[in-house]
């Protein structure tokens, strides 16, 4: 049985598509994104700077600016978050999905204590906790993410970038919600910490059944931690399976391309770390047809006429390319890229 037979969808997300308004024209952050994301799993997004990955995530909480027109639907255990009032997402928000942020010294506020800050998301969505249940509810989980109860009377900046990151993870835990989603949570972490943090955030996945959407640049990070992942490039998904096979059978030309640019230990020294030639495209004029094919290897005629569709190709592994899908010009000679 594959693996949509076996896994419940938690969220499911179909021809999603984010447009900002600005002054130069309308920018398509993303384009047509169609995935799900299943019940207690880890799915990592990966994919350039600017490429739409925490548009998609702040999509996912309705958290976009009022400059941004949304379409498409956001099914949440089937309900269709798009369609929430602010009553609704008031109180979806946090209890039901919660987002760990990329920098927790300018998430946190500065003049409250980490108390402050837990006790005020409890307050918010349960108004009626007594502050004392609520105060011990918040020292069993800041010791079980490895923090001493007593430092919750501290302010951020007596913490060090680790402990604040696991205060933003208590944040997101608070409420026991479905999915949390990580957005380049592990940034600014030093390579001991951010493999604290990762060790954590199994640990949670395994005891709490919670599911997450790691959002990153870093691929090698990915590889140790999800079970699937998404690839996305300028706003689209252009490759989605199980972290094995994409790791093992990368099939998207883009996909490939990141996985070459990977430092190697067994790199020889005279060789050169590969590099993708070309720039990411601009989302306000984005290239006709497949994004990507200004910069493939691979690319035919009609990768810049016509957008090919994500499809399964293999079991469990879906390609958004023309090359994995019956057309006329399949077997012509692919043309050279320009660096």
């Amino acid at each position: 049985m594959t693996t949509q037979e076996t896994q419940k969808n938690l969220v499911e997300i179909r021809e999603l598509d984010v447009i900002y308004q600005t002054r130069v024209g309308p920018v398509s952050a993303i384009d047509g994104v169609t995935m799900d994301i299943y019940q207690g799993e880890i799915l990592g997004l990966v994919g350039e700077s600017g490429c739409g990955k925490s548009t998609f995530g702040k999509a996912l909480m309705r958290m976009l600016p009022t400059s941004s027109h949304i379409h498409g639907q956001i099914l949440f255990d089937g309900e269709d978050v798009l369609t929430y009032n602010q009553e609704q997402l008031r109180d979806f928000r946090g209890r039901r999905i919660s987002m760990i942020f990329q920098d927790p010294m300018t998430s946190l506020n500065p003049v409250q204590r980490i108390e402050d800050h837990l006790l005020e998301t409890i307050h918010v969505h349960e108004p009626d906790s007594k502050k004392l249940s609520a105060l011990e509810r918040i020292k069993t989980l800041v010791e079980r993410l490895g923090i001493q109860k007593e430092r919750i009377e501290d302010y951020p900046h007596q913490l060090s970038g680790g402990m604040r990151q696991r205060v933003m993870i208590g944040l997101g835990l608070l409420l026991n919600p479905h999915l949390i989603i990580a957005d380049e949570a592990t940034t600014s972490l030093d390579v001991i910490v951010e493999a604290k943090l990762l060790d954590q955030l199994r640990e949670i996945r395994d005891e709490f059944g919670v599911s997450m959407l790691v959002i990153t640049h870093n691929i090698a990070l990915v590889a140790e931690l999800a079970d699937r992942i998404a690839v996305m490039y300028a706003g689209r998904i252009v490759e989605l399976g199980s972290v094995y096979k994409i790791f093992d059978n990368p099939m998207h030309p883009y996909t490939q391309g990141l996985l070459q640019s990977v430092p190697n230990i067994k790199l020889d020294e005279r060789e050169t770390l590969y590099k993708m030639p070309g720039e990411p495209p601009n989302l306000t004029f984005p290239p006709s047809g497949c994004r990507f094919h200004p910069r493939c290897p691979k690319a035919m005629p009609i990768c810049s006429d016509v957008s090919p569709s994500l499809l399964y190709v293999e079991e469990d592994q879906q390609v958004n390319c023309w090359l994995y899908q019956d057309h006329p010009e399949k077997d012509a000679p692919a043309r050279k890229v320009s660096p």
